[in-house]
């Protein structure tokens, strides 16, 4: 089954959720990063907020700016155990599985698992680690993509069935009964026929007096 990756998205200013995620998230950023960098944590902040504001309506920029904000605290000299853009990076990139496309999911699990690598001395057991919390994260969201893709087509499936006149589908069914019938009758006038004509061509010499 294709799934449709833009079907369910909300055109407009984002919802609730959204804002929910962006304060948290933020908030945990704030806490987390401020003892080391201070007023530079505005900075990540801004970009992790704009990022997953939109996660919904432009979930590729969303990571773009969630990246940005995780490689700027890193850049800034935030320990790379540090988890204060942890929760921020996991929200963005299960977006990136929910609401867009697979390449795109990739291209965000390489870029992040990357980042963490790169700034960890380039060890194998974070890149592992990376790519299997980031892989996780991004799978849940197409999970979670294809079942709501599904609930949609059962949900227009349904709306159109209840469209349907009933009257006008008996109709239709008599109707398809009736040429059927008809048709049937048909075919067994003209088998009758054909079976007198060859029973009275058989017949034929027999009742020739000049036979």
């Amino acid at each position: 089954m294709r799934v449709h990756h833009r079907t369910d998205r909300v055109a407009g200013r984002p919802g609730p959720a959204e804002a929910v995620l962006a304060a948290a998230a933020g908030g945990w950023l704030l806490v987390g990063a401020w003892p080391e960098l201070g007023a530079w944590t505005l900075l990540p902040l801004a970009l992790v907020v704009a990022g997953l504001l939109g996660r919904r309506l432009v979930p590729a920029a969303a990571a773009l700016a969630v990246l940005l904000a995780h490689l700027g605290v890193l850049l800034l000299g935030l320990p790379n155990e540090s988890a204060a853009v942890l929760p921020a990076v996991v929200v963005a990139v299960y977006s990136v599985g929910r609401f867009a496309s697979r390449a795109t999911g990739w291209a965000a699990v390489a870029a992040f698992a990357g980042v963490g690598w790169a700034f960890d001395g380039w060890s194998v057991a974070t890149l592992v680690f990376g790519l299997v919390l980031m892989g996780l994260c991004w799978g849940f969201g197409r999970l979670v993509c294809r079942r709501a893709s599904a609930a949609t087509e059962a949900e227009a499936a349904e709306a159109l069935v209840r469209r349907l006149d009933p009257e006008a589908v008996a109709a239709q069914v008599v109707e398809q009964e009736r040429a059927r019938v008809r048709t049937d009758a048909v075919d067994v006038v003209r088998a009758a026929v054909a079976d007198m004509t060859a029973t009275a061509d058989a017949a034929a010499p027999t009742l020739d007096p000049a036979g």
